[in-house]
């Protein structure tokens, strides 16, 4: 998860050997505690695979662990990727403006991130429905005489 793009990073490697500079970490929990706040993610997900609970210590790394296998099994189900969670996460909202002074405020304030995840609530929804298939995507079954 990242402040500007959410849970919509990818995690790649690089290999070079271009001398790097190494940055300071940055200690913002604001995300964190939204995340303890909001877990969107965690309920809208068809199988169950991210957990309501609290963050877990796993590898020595305090997280939420994602059950890899029943989200496997949705996308073998549904015969493609969900990204349900990706979807109704409010860090993944556009990059523009609006969306980028929530995102401040959510960094700076305990009291706005609980306004925002309220507004995000009343605005996108608490758990929206799935989008409907386009109409060339619907099977059509013509039944034989």
């Amino acid at each position: 998860m990242t402040p500007r793009c959410g849970p919509r990073v990818r995690i790649a490697v690089v290999t070079t050997d271009l001398p790097l500079i190494i940055d300071k970490p940055l200690n913002d929990y604001s995300m964190i505690d939204f995340c303890i706040k909001c877990k969107k993610c965690a309920e809208i997900c068809p199988g169950d695979a991210i957990m309501l609970g609290d963050m877990e210590e796993i590898d020595g790394i305090k997280r939420w662990q994602i059950n890899q296998e029943a989200c496997f099994t949705i996308w073998c189900i549904f015969g493609t990727d969900c990204g349900r969670c990706m979807s109704v996460c409010p860090f993944s909202h556009p990059d523009n403006l609006l969306h980028n002074v929530v995102r401040g405020g959510i960094r700076n304030s305990s009291l706005f991130r609980k306004l925002a995840l309220k507004l995000d609530d009343a605005i996108y929804g608490r758990k929206p429905e799935p989008a409907k298939l386009p109409k060339w995507m619907k099977l059509v079954w013509k039944k034989k005489i």
